[in-house]
């Protein structure tokens, strides 16, 4: 017995006549038509925005600036392309299989013997099905944006400025598990296709012992099915400060460079530009565990950018870029298996739901190391009368030789509880915690380029 995956081929048809077509009344493997669907999804909203400036003095150094405005999403085709009925995710099925005539390849139905042990239904392929998969009433994302500075000239050549921005996502897209009888979604914790359960997951190192409350899923909760559209309870919000100064090139030189001090929060991960979340909000209850806090893919409470350009003796010029970002945030967390005793008392599904990955402490709750680099460039041109110019440049990427050693330090892995509301269990960190995972900018690179103008 082998497991394999049958997608197009030549015997697919009969597996699929023999397989699929007498349960569902389809084989995902024959040809067929079907309409399309216009508009899959309506994508229409209104954006105002508004925007002052005042010059305080009115003497054409100090700026005052206003801005409220909707900045709505682009439609991106990462929404729709999953609900293609010939997608791979919705075409692709997993199968056992027997080589009863052991000549060491697939054979058709009745020569070798298959057994379905895909989930999905090939009935999703159906025009009356994956045409409902985005919600009819579904709204586009959208952010919400406030910006209040000023900008004063302190000195000729050189500006100061401080501003201040907030910005709230509205409309938070993802695709949510969805039960087709009901017409409703099924992935919050009050459902009624979850199960409750408490336990404790133990200390390990510098981490103390965690309680936690968790949901496993009922063994009559609908088919695990998603619809496309707006979650509720996902948000994201950002708030910062940024203080910033310029001098003009003037002199044989310039200066620049800003602080931001910054907080992005939320429960959705996923950049403001990317309306496709990867927090995954829809795919079970337990989304809904810690998840409330600083965003691991985008909060950096510190970021400092400076950036200036030099002329030196003999027509040499020299510039260079530094930037410095707080580390990435990130959290506890652990795999936790329901215990089979309590899965039967209480009609967990062990199949489709034994186990979750869950976050032990407030997501964001710790920080990996800051990051800083400065790349460096060294500029001379020659000129050659009326036929042009000739230039060379050095660059040095990584200037300083800055090296950052990435170290596993979630231990993560496996608990196993007895039973509910108990501490004793078996757990087991992963095993590649404490370990070096990679190191990033590792090298300094030298890069000697030529360039002709005429």
């Amino acid at each position: 017995m082998g497991q394999i995956s049958i997608k197009k081929a030549r015997i697919a048809y009969y597996i699929g006549e023999a397989y699929f077509k007498p349960v569902w009344g389809i084989n995902p493997y024959d040809e067929f038509r079907q309409p399309g669907v216009k508009p899959f999804i309506k994508w229409d909203m209104f954006s105002p925005c508004l925007g002052i400036t005042f010059d305080v003095f009115a003497n054409g150094k100090t700026a005052l600036k206003f801005h409220l405005g909707r900045f709505s999403d682009w439609l991106y085709a990462s929404l729709i392309i999953p609900y293609n009925p010939i997608n791979e995710d919705v075409s692709f099925y997993d199968f056992n299989w027997w080589d009863d005539n052991g000549n060491q390849k697939p054979d058709e139905a009745g020569v070798d013997r298959y057994e379905v042990v895909t989930s999905r239904s090939p009935l999703y392929m159906l025009r009356d099905y994956w045409s409902q998969l985005a919600d009819k009433n579904i709204k586009g994302s959208y952010d919400n944006q406030l910006s209040v500075g000023i900008d004063h000239e302190l000195l000729p050549n050189l500006k100061v400025g401080i501003n201040y921005l907030y910005k709230e996502k509205k409309n938070m897209i993802d695709d949510a598990l969805y039960d087709f009888e009901t017409g409703q979604t099924w992935y919050q914790p009050d459902s009624g296709y979850w199960v409750p359960f408490t336990t404790t997951i133990p200390a390990r190192d510098q981490f103390p012992a965690q309680t936690v409350n968790m949901y496993f899923m009922k063994s009559n909760a609908p088919e695990m099915v998603k619809i496309l559209t707006n979650v509720p309870e996902a948000y994201r919000k950002y708030s910062g400060v940024d203080i910033s100064f310029q001098k003009r090139y003037s002199n044989g030189w310039q200066l620049g460079g800003s602080v931001t001090i910054s907080k992005t929060w939320g429960n959705f991960i996923g950049d403001y530009n990317n309306i496709w979340g990867y927090s995954l909000p829809g795919d079970n209850a337990n989304w809904f565990v810690n998840r409330d806090g600083r965003l691991p893919d985008s909060d950096r409470p510190l970021v400092i950018k400076i950036y200036g350009t030099f002329n030196l003796p003999l027509g040499i010029m020299s510039s260079f870029n530094f930037n410095l970002y707080s580390g990435t945030p990130w959290q506890r967390s652990v795999t936790v298996y329901v215990p089979e005793d309590r899965a039967v008392a209480n009609g967990v599904d062990l199949n489709r739901g034994s186990s979750y990955s869950i976050n032990t402490e407030v997501q964001g709750s710790r920080r990996n190391y800051t990051y800083e680099n400065c790349d460096f460039r060294l500029e001379k041109r020659f000129q050659f009368g009326k036929s042009g110019n000739f230039g060379v440049f050095l660059d040095i990427f990584n200037l300083f030789g800055n090296y950052f050693v990435n170290i596993n330090q979630n231990p993560g892995g496996t608990w196993r509880p007895t039973d509910n509301n108990v501490t004793t269990g078996t757990y087991s960190p992963s095993g590649s915690y404490k370990r070096i995972t990679g190191i990033s900018n590792l090298t300094r690179v030298f890069r000697l380029s030529v360039r002709y103008e005429f």
